[in-house]
């Protein structure tokens, strides 16, 4: 969902006339932010519950146990940060193209 969502803002956002590359950013920020607060949260459940789930298991979350503090940290630290800086290059990648097909007074 993430991937659509990257691809469908970095074209929503020149085309409705809501911004550039900066507004970008922040839409990807809070997109990111949303699917790595619900990853965090899956793997919180599995540390208190001592249970795998999608978030934790060893074949989704690198190989080792998922069940670690280290674990969510790193979706908090590099995910959200790293994760959402890699979003936005690919994004203006796209925005880039997109404003050389479309011109904004033809898209609105």
């Amino acid at each position: 969902m993430l991937l659509i969502g990257l691809v469908y803002f970095s074209i929503r956002v020149y085309t409705s006339g809501f911004g550039s590359y900066k507004q970008l950013l922040v839409v990807l920020f809070l997109q990111n932010l949303v699917a790595q607060t619900i990853i965090i949260a899956g793997i919180v459940i599995a540390i208190f519950t001592h249970r795998d789930n999608i978030f934790s298991a060893p074949e989704y979350s690198g190989g080792g146990d998922g069940k670690t503090w280290l674990h969510a940290g790193a979706h908090l630290v590099l995910g959200l940060g790293v994760g959402t800086l890699l979003a936005w290059l690919v994004g203006c990648l796209i925005m880039w193209v997109t404003k050389k097909a479309v011109r904004r007074e033809a898209a609105a």
